[in-house]
């Protein structure tokens, strides 16, 4: 069984893909986790005591200062808020910072998944048919150009358009399954019973070698005139499918077992008036020969074996044989197949544990690719969701700041005239300064 691997050397263009896949998925996952377990990335810089007495110190500072104002930021900050402010900032933009390089070693991974797919769903697995079509197309042209097969399919085409001819001769219908293990026992029976008739007569006659020589060939005529009579009769109409020569020779062998059938019958009736012309008697068991001539029962003996032959063959001459044909050569041609059938079934298994592999390796690519994207999805919505949470911790604590300054300046009785200058707004009160919003984007 191929790996996946393995499967794919040839087409996979970097085969470290899903090991630095799963190192960025692992990265990725890990500083996932290391994020949720740090506030730090939600907070501000500084903590409540040091906010406090950065403020109370900023105040003291402005009232000391000589101008009665204190310039802001263009954010509306004073200096030490915008410090505040660039402090928290630089470290979110830390976090941030490794949240992108994060995002793009996994968007890298995810195009190399995303692409090693494509290869492998559409190049490779047609690169996999193309190859298991040719081996097997080169699998039957090398076996067409053997000559058995060519003599074997020659053979066989013959005999198929030879035996469908014949078949529709037959109405379509296929010869019937009668075995020549069925059919020769039962012409043999004939000329066993012809002997049983004979043979006393004879044996009277003649010596008992003489006797059972001239006996068995007497059988051996009326039970192979028998079987020509009953094929001739039943066919006789349809001769002229065997061809010319085919036809006269039918017509040739039925005159021939006729003439001999003639003389074996002559034969018999000269044998038995010879018997009784010289006052022969039969034994008792024989009684039926008393009756009538043995030549009489010969003919029935005969007639039994035309009736037998008649009904067992099939009105379209070779027929059966030419079916029989068929099936040889059919057997012929799949046993002479059958290494060829061997060699394309490793083909096809070759190739189905490639395709398989390869199955194995889409789909884990897949995963993986899954994996990456959803990773990307949480990061991304962990950097908006992370950025909305610190704007609003920092506005929160910008506000307590300003709040804080603000009642330190306005608790000194020497700053009952101080103000602030805004770059945005000009001269503003320490009631508008702490009530107003300060917006930060970070």
């Amino acid at each position: 069984m191929l790996s996946p691997q393995e499967a794919v050397t040839t087409t996979t263009r970097d085969a470290d893909l899903l090991d630095r896949a799963k190192t960025a998925q692992r990265e990725a996952e890990s500083f996932l986790k290391e994020s949720e377990q740090q506030s730090t990335t939600t907070t501000i810089s500084v903590g409540d005591t040091e906010l406090k007495s950065r403020a109370t110190s900023e105040a003291d500072s402005a009232i000391r200062s000589s101008d009665s104002s204190w310039s802001l930021t263009n954010e509306d900050l004073t200096p030490t808020m915008a410090l505040i402010v660039s402090e928290t900032k630089a470290s979110h933009q830390k976090w941030l910072g490794s949240c992108d390089r994060l995002l793009t070693t996994l968007r890298v991974a995810g195009n190399g998944l995303e692409s090693e797919i494509q290869t492998l769903d559409r190049g490779f697995r047609n690169q996999l048919d193309r190859d298991r079509t040719a081996k097997l197309e080169r699998e039957d042209q090398v076996f067409a150009a053997t000559p058995a097969y060519t003599r074997n399919r020659q053979e066989f085409n013959a005999a198929q358009n030879r035996f469908e001819l014949l078949r529709g001769y037959n109405n379509g219908q296929y010869a019937r399954a009668i075995s020549p293990i069925f059919y020769w026992p039962l012409i043999f029976a004939v000329g066993a019973g012809d002997t049983f008739i004979n043979y006393p007569i004879f044996q009277s006659i003649f010596e008992v070698p003489i006797a059972l020589l001239m006996t068995g060939f007497v059988a051996i005529v009326v039970a192979g005139a028998s079987h020509v009579h009953g094929v001739y009769l039943k066919q006789h109409s349809l001769t002229f499918l065997l061809g010319d020569e085919g036809k006269k020779s039918a017509s040739r062998v039925a005159l021939i077992a006729t003439f001999a059938l003639l003389i074996v019958f002559g034969f018999v009736a000269w044998v038995r008036f010879s018997f009784f012309s010289r006052g022969g008697t039969l034994p008792d068991w024989f009684m039926v020969s008393r009756v009538a001539p043995s030549l009489f029962f010969n003919i029935v003996v005969w007639f039994i074996g035309c009736v037998l032959s008649y009904f067992l063959h099939e009105r379209v001459p070779d027929l059966r044989e030419t079916q029989s044909r068929v099936k040889v050569l059919d057997n012929a041609f799949k046993k002479l197949s059958a290494p060829v059938k061997a060699r394309k079934l490793d083909i096809d298994r070759e190739a189905t544990e490639k395709n398989t592999a390869n199955n194995q390796r889409i789909a884990e690519c897949g995963r993986g690719l899954l994996r990456l994207n959803e990773l990307i999805t949480k990061i991304e919505t962990e950097k908006i969701n992370r950025t909305r949470q610190l704007s609003a911790n920092v506005e929160v604590a910008l506000r307590k700041y300003a709040s804080i300054f603000c009642k330190r300046i306005a608790d000194n009785p020497d700053a009952t005239s101080f103000g602030l200058k805004s770059p945005k707004r000009g001269d503003i009160s320490l009631n508008d300064f702490e009530t107003g919003g300060f917006g930060i984007n970070l």
